[in-house]
Order: structure tokens, then sequence, then C-alpha cells
């Protein structure tokens, strides 16, 4: 379940990476319509100098493209607030797979201790078998030469 919640997030945070490039380019775009429209309202100020009678339209026309550009950042605006609030599950999930992990660190804390004292109480009696044998090999081994000695003695005579 853990590979599937990664891939998950993977895939989530590709999409919203993805998500992000569009918008950053759209915003691009409209920036660079801005600088187009900016140029325009030159012009038209060259046009204005040149026409007085026509200042009055000029300027309601400079009005409304600048009531287009301040829907246009507030459309923006709107924009980098979903993408705030994108950032916001992110890191909840982030504290979703924070507690998820130190969940598993202390199920497997919790084995670790289990093994170690099942372990124990295994070689607790192996090693005190093992002693046991080893001392009983010693005195075989140690009768064993004395057998050894005699009868090379009775051999030798």
């Amino acid at each position: 379940m853990e590979a599937a919640d990664k891939q998950w997030f993977e895939t989530l945070l590709t999409n919203m990476g993805q998500q992000i490039e569009r918008r950053f380019d759209q915003i691009e775009r409209r920036f660079d319509q801005i600088e187009r429209r900016f140029e325009l309202i030159d012009q038209k100020f060259e046009q204005i100098e040149r026409r007085f009678e026509l200042i009055d339209q000029k300027f309601e026309q400079i009005d409304r493209r600048f009531e287009q550009i301040d829907r246009r950042f507030e459309q923006i605006d709107r924009r980098f607030e979903q993408i705030d609030r994108k950032f916001e599950q992110i890191d909840r999930r982030f504290e979703q797979i924070d507690l998820r992990f130190e969940q598993v660190e202390q199920r497997i804390e919790r084995v670790e201790t289990n093994l170690l004292t099942e372990f124990h109480k295994w070689a607790s009696p192996t090693e005190a078998r093992l002693r046991t044998h080893t001392a009983a090999l010693r005195a075989l081994d140690l009768e064993h030469e004395a057998l050894d000695e005699r009868v090379t003695k009775l051999e030798g005579r």
C-alpha cells in the first residue's frame, strides 16, 4: 500500500508540476499581451498629441484596457490562490506520510525488540547446553589421553 501511495503522490506532484508550468506559461502569455497593449497605449498617446480633439476618446480606450489588465491580474491572483491551496493539500499529505513513517518506525522497533528477546530466550539455554557439552568433551579428552598413556606404557614393556 505504501508503494501505491508513493506512486499516487508522485503522479500528483507530476500533475501539479505540469499544471503550474501551464499556469506560468499562461501568465507569461498574458504579460506579453499586456506589453503589446502598453505599446498600443504609447501609440495612442502619440495620436493624442497630434489630435487634441480625440483626447477624451483615447483616454476612455486606455481606461478600458487598464480595466482588462486589472481583470487579468485578478484572474492571475485567483490562480495563485488555487496554487496555494494545492500546496496546502500537498503539505497535509506530507504530514500524513510523516505520521505513517513514524508508525512504521515504531512497529519496526517493536519487531526488533521482540526478535532480540526471543533470540535471547533461545540462546541462553543453548549456551548453557553448549558449555555442558564442552565440559563433557574435555573430560573425555582427558580420560582418552590417560588411557593412551597407559597403553603406551604397557606396549613399551
